[in-house]
């Protein structure tokens, strides 16, 4: 009975050891601290670190990484201000730069509403652009009923202030 005991004590401690190493957590810095956390994950940057200057979404391919901007519109402000972010992909890190911590909140976000149990590079990436285009179906609907009555307008000849 004893030596079962110990069995499944070893047992236990390996799935969980399995289950912990499989568990994947992104790396969120900003701007100030980018420099140091690249040379810490041996990721080679070629390019500028200008949060301020990215203007849209895009991915390349570096050496030893992909990279990329993601140039996301704050839902009350659609029209002005944006989310800016730079990101580092590698074999097995997420490397998020953000001086706003829009990241820090949608990656709590995710591990409030997703099992965080076998969680993979790629299982959070695609959480992670999923959680900041949620809402892109709602607004476009709005979008779209305000066209409609636009055109309602205009249609039925209405067009004096248009």
């Amino acid at each position: 009975m004893l030596d079962e005991d110990i069995l499944k004590a070893k047992d236990n401690y390996a799935a969980d050891k399995i289950e912990k190493s499989t568990e994947f957590e992104p790396i969120i810095t900003d701007s100030h601290h980018v420099i140091n956390v690249l040379e810490e994950n041996g990721i080679i940057y070629e390019g500028e670190i200008e949060l301020n200057k990215i203007g849209f979404c895009k991915i390349e391919a570096q050496q030893g990484c992909l990279t990329g901007s993601f140039c996301i519109p704050k839902l009350l402000d659609v029209q002005g201000s944006r989310y800016r972010i730079l990101f580092f992909i590698t074999r097995d890190k997420v490397v998020l730069v953000d001086d706003d911590e829009f990241s820090k909140r949608l990656v709590a976000r995710i591990n409030r509403r997703k099992s965080t149990r076998h969680k993979t590079k790629e299982i959070f990436l695609f959480n992670f652009i999923a959680e900041f285009m949620n809402r892109d179906l709602e607004q476009l609907v709005q979008f779209e009923k305000r066209l409609m009555e636009l055109e309602e307008t205009v249609h039925s000849s209405h067009t004096e202030n248009f």
